[in-house]
């Protein structure tokens, strides 16, 4: 049998591998998101020739708040730079800066990227270098502009995209059981895919029953079952192969200090670029384990394997949140952030007229789960909420919305709720709020009526009038047969 000191050692080596790759949750997905939503900008806008002439930049600003979380292992402030990374205020400094630098009079023009030669990663990078320092070098035009509005877009898309994903998909996944603690004893039960006696099988022979069940719970948190690890597994192997991602594209470091600084943040560029290598050397790292690892998630997580690309919440779903964050960020870096447009709704759940919403899956739906309680059972996680997101991100007081936000049923009753953030761990900067109806079972073959008015305000304050919505937004959804 395998001694307590040597299971410590085995325990803290799988620990330090799972976080890593726990760390790089989502970078693939998030990618997808950002370069699906520039194909769902309105015809002509001067975004979409810019994102294409840059795609390599979109899609690593997508990749970029993430890897401050893994070298801050070795430096403990990269977590602070990959935390602030993700929220509306950074972006908004991103926009300030790139308006201060002249950007908003350059990117105006959508023209001007036809004529660009669409290179991609390092090579991308290097010649706009070329370009600033040796302006006679024919090698590109030199757009630096281009490239900080681009990897602006996708550090956005990726803000943006852990909202929409952890509030509408995810929550669906955990009700059907395929989150991380759905494979006996996670991580180590899972290999090889079906096969008996598996790996962890295996080990607890060796180890003893004692040793594996404090093995296995060491690893649980950071098991390969977390569902956007899992869903990149998927993506890699579908959708977004090697050569569709610029492993090395570097990040326009001194914007993204000067962003940091407007914030008051000490972040330099050597922190931002260990940022940017650190998320570079997961995703590396993911393409190697999709190649191992899709056939057991593919097993272990039928639901989220066919509903992550269309399902609500999914890549598609989300990219049209995100489409329309780009159309007020472009606002943004035109105008300054101050005085860009009045923010405007993305995307709600239900979605406006969707019908046959389940009144109550616990019935209708063979694989929720559900809890007993008086009223029969329970909503799905997500369809519990009324959930809505704008376009410029909201300030810290999301109580001052109460009254602002409210449903209705066919009678004329408002139903009891409270408003809360959607996902709950987002904060000030965030962009997507809900309602948490008190009685979560709503009647079936009922029409149910939402409203957002005119108090709603994005982070400039509800004294701003900019900061207002223009008009009420009213949508409806229907519920099917219980």
């Amino acid at each position: 049998m395998m001694n307590i000191k040597n299971l410590k050692i085995l325990m803290a080596v799988l620990m330090m591998a799972a976080s890593g790759l726990a760390s790089s949750a989502g970078m693939t997905t998030h990618s997808m998101m950002a370069d699906s939503a520039r194909f769902k900008l309105p015809a002509g806008h001067p975004l979409i020739g810019l994102l294409e002439a840059h795609r390599s930049a979109l899609i690593a600003g997508a990749m970029f708040p993430d890897g401050g979380y893994f070298t801050g292992f070795g430096f403990e402030t990269d977590r602070d730079l990959a935390e602030t990374a993700h929220w509306g205020e950074f972006t908004n400094a991103l926009a300030a800066v790139a308006h201060e630098k002249g950007c908003g009079e350059q990117i105006t023009d959508g023209d001007a990227w036809d004529a660009l030669p669409v290179l991609g990663g390092t090579v991308d990078w290097v010649a706009d270098e070329l370009a600033r320092e040796a302006v006679a070098v024919p090698m590109r035009i030199g757009d630096s502009c281009g490239y900080l509005v681009a990897f602006a877009m996708g550090v956005a898309a990726h803000g943006m995209g852990d909202e929409v994903w952890d509030a509408l998909f995810e929550p669906s996944v955990y009700q059907r059981g395929e989150q991380a603690a759905s494979s006996p004893a996670n991580t180590l039960d899972a290999y090889p895919p079906g096969a008996d006696p598996s790996v962890g099988n295996a080990i607890r022979t060796v180890v003893g029953d004692e040793a594996f069940a404090a093995l296995s719970d060491g690893v649980s948190a950071a098991s390969l079952n977390g569902v956007e690890y899992a869903m990149d597994v998927i993506a890699i192997r579908d959708k977004f192969a090697w050569e569709e991602v610029p492993a090395l594209v570097f990040p326009p470091m001194g914007d993204i200090v000067a962003a940091f600084a407007k914030m008051q943040k000490g972040h330099d560029e050597f922190a931002v670029q260990r940022a940017a290598l650190g998320g570079r050397l997961i995703v590396a790292a993911e393409r190697l384990g999709a190649a191992a690892d899709y056939v057991r998630v593919r097993e272990q997580m039928p639901f989220a394997v066919h509903s992550y690309l269309s399902g609500s919440g999914g890549i598609e779903d989300t990219a049209q949140y995100v489409s329309g964050y780009y159309e007020h960020l472009y606002q943004k870096i035109v105008m300054g952030p101050a005085d860009s447009p009045r923010p405007f709704v993305v995307g709600m759940h239900p979605r406006a007229g969707e019908r046959n919403l389940p009144a109550n899956p616990c019935i209708a739906d063979p694989y929720a789960v559900c809890e007993d309680t008086a009223n029969g059972g329970a909503l799905p996680i997500a369809d519990r909420y009324i959930y809505v997101s704008l376009s410029s991100d909201f300030d810290e007081n999301i109580q001052s919305l109460v009254d602002a936000f409210v449903v209705y049923d066919e009678a004329g009753e408002k139903l009891p709720a409270t408003i809360d953030w959607l996902p709950g761990w987002a904060h000030g900067g965030a962009h997507g709020f809900r309602l948490k109806l008190d009685n979560p079972v709503l009647k079936p073959n009922h029409r149910y009526t939402v409203v957002l008015t005119t108090q709603v305000y994005d982070f400039r304050g509800p004294e701003n009038d900019k900061a207002k919505l223009d008009a009420p937004v009213i949508w409806h959804f229907t519920t099917g047969a219980e």
